[in-house]
């Protein structure tokens, strides 16, 4: 808009100078005009041309006519040609004075258009400074916050050399009193019997450490190939290895195992008195079949027999569990737990014990079918039977889990029935017995 305004006025400038110029030429022929004409007249009346001298021939009286007539009409002419000069000089003044207003107005455009530069200039030097003032109060701040770490790290280092000054003397001071304790006998024996507990202290954690892996082994049907590690533990935190990290990698070694074979199956076997440990025969010698009634007079006879009963004087009677009665796609075979039944007709009223006594060498198979064999102290588990299949109590009172986590295979199993001075069986008749059964529960992991 600026631009096209400028090429607008100047525009105009240049047309009224055009018709300047026109009026200055034509009023530069009005005054050529003008003298001609007065050359004109002034040779008429002189008469020095030979146009003049005919003239001249004239009469007298006819001459001066003429003379007269050449001047009034240069008066005339004259004056018309003033009165044109005069009109063209108006307008060539108008004109001018059109330029002049029209200059006068470029010139207020182009200072005013200074003063709008000079003002947006003006702001924007402004605006700079106002910025330049806004960094220089950062510059203070950024200042501040150095002035106050260097502060912060002048007052920690001074608190750090009242620390190091606090322990020199501390340090002079235990050096004094170390070298008077040293002929204290009470020091001494108070040193001593911290080490010396401290050793206890990690020998028992050594024997903890060891029966952990034994565990291992146990729980896995496998050995452990950095048992040897534990034998050159000699801190707990320190050193390669330590006991704690010994206890980090067996814990990852269960781990492993864990995920390889997962969680341990239940499962159940039966053990008759009557089919698995006495193994009453179901035909006699000749072949021919036994009834039912002539087998359980069979086990009769053998529950009346004198080397059955203990030293105590309890009916006792000895049996084994074997591999061959296991699954061969499993391995690490375990006890969970016992129940014990008890089939008759005059058996008494509904409560009962039986004693099941495990007394020999354990036998676990791992999933290579590798036998690892365990000796236990015997231990002893006292059952509440169940009679005749009914269960009258809740079931968990006839599981007992006295014997778990021990091997199913075992070499000496006792079954014993205590009629002498149990109460609770002093109502059992052993003749009317027909068959005690076990059920014992255990847990396998099947092999991959």
């Amino acid at each position: 808009a600026q631009v096209q305004y400028l090429y607008e006025q100047q525009g105009k400038i240049r047309k009224l100078e055009r018709d300047k110029a026109i009026i200055q030429a034509t009023l530069d022929m009005v005054d050529a005009a003008l003298d001609a004409l007065e050359f004109q007249t002034l040779i008429a009346a002189t008469c020095n041309t030979p146009v003049q001298c005919a003239v001249g021939a004239l009469s007298a009286g006819a001459g001066g006519k003429l003379r007269a007539s050449l001047t009034a009409a240069r008066v005339g002419i004259g004056a018309g040609i003033a009165a044109t000069k005069g009109g063209l000089g108006l307008g060539v003044g108008i004109v001018e004075g059109q330029i002049k207003d029209l200059e006068d107005g470029l010139a207020r455009w182009d200072i005013g258009r200074q003063c709008d530069y000079a003002e947006v200039d003006s702001n924007a030097k402004v605006k700079n400074l106002l910025l330049e003032v806004k960094h220089r109060q950062r510059d203070i701040l950024d200042a501040q916050v150095q002035l106050n770490l260097v502060t912060s790290k002048l007052n920690g280092l001074q608190d750090e050399a009242k620390r190091l000054l606090a322990e020199r003397e501390e340090a002079e001071a235990l050096a004094i009193e170390a070298e008077a304790a040293r002929n204290d006998p009470n020091v001494r024996i108070y040193k001593n019997d911290a080490v010396i507990t401290a050793d206890r202290t990690f020998d028992r954690a050594l024997r903890e450490a060891y029966k952990l892996t034994k565990i291992y082994e146990y729980y896995t049907s496998q050995s452990y190939a950095a048992l040897g590690d534990l034998f050159l533990v000699r801190l707990v935190q320190f050193g390669q290895p330590s006991l704690e990290s010994y206890v980090a990698d067996l814990e990852d070694a269960f781990l492993a195992f864990g995920e390889q074979f997962g969680r341990p199956d239940l499962r159940v076997a039966v053990i008759s008195l009557a089919e698995d440990i006495f193994q009453i025969p179901r035909a006699d010698t000749t072949g021919v079949a036994l009834s039912e009634a002539q087998r359980q007079h069979l086990l009769r006879e053998r529950l009346q027999d004198p080397a059955l009963l203990s030293p105590d004087g309890y009916m006792t009677i000895p049996f084994q569990t074997v591999v061959a009665d296991l699954s061969p796609l499993t391995s690490g075979h375990r006890i969970v737990g016992i129940e014990a039944e008890i089939v008759g007709t005059d058996v008494g009223d509904d409560l009962g014990r039986v004693y099941v006594v495990q007394r020999g060498t354990g036998l676990i198979t791992d999933a290579d079918r590798d036998k690892h064999f365990y000796g236990f102290p015997a231990r002893t588990a006292v059952i509440n039977p169940f009679f005749n299949g009914t269960r009258v109590y809740e079931d968990n009172l006839y599981r007992n889990a006295r014997l778990r986590d021990r091997p199913f295979v075992n070499t000496a199993w006792d079954l014993v029935l205590n009629l002498r001075d149990e109460r609770v069986n002093r109502d059992i008749n052993p003749a009317s017995i027909n068959d005690i059964r076990l059920y014992v529960f255990y847990e396998d992991f099947t092999n991959l």
